[in-house]
């Protein structure tokens, strides 16, 4: 278990998703939501089962996540906090793949621009 941010507006979008769903359920006699209970059920709580939407996995969600935070450049120390990881050598073995050439690309503009003074002196 542990502790991540969430941009602020999906806690309010989820606290009005909440209130709603509290009010619903309060109009259909079924009582508050209980710790258990579903965030997006059927209006009678029940799960979706009949909609023949793809099955995707609680895990999956999870490479989703990581491959988004790489994609948009987060530092991969975070990203291996975020997830949990023991070190960050684990989530770049995971996710090795997903870093293209540009890092070397600029490695190799920043060790240019380093060295580009004294070598013209």
């Amino acid at each position: 278990m542990r502790t991540i941010a969430v941009p602020q507006d999906i806690v309010d979008l989820l606290r009005s998703h909440h209130r709603q769903q509290i009010e619903h359920r309060l109009k259909l006699g079924l009582g508050r939501p209980e710790g258990a209970d579903l965030i997006f059920p059927l209006v009678d709580g029940a799960v979706v089962r009949d909609r023949k939407l793809p099955t995707i996995m609680f895990h999956a969600l999870r490479h989703t996540h990581a491959s988004a935070l790489i994609a948009a450049g987060v530092d991969i120390a975070a990203i291996s906090k975020r997830l949990g990881h023991a070190s960050p050598a684990i989530t770049l073995a995971v996710y090795t793949h997903l870093f293209d050439n540009k890092g070397d690309a600029a490695a190799a503009q920043a060790i240019g621009a380093v060295l580009g003074g004294k070598l013209q002196k």
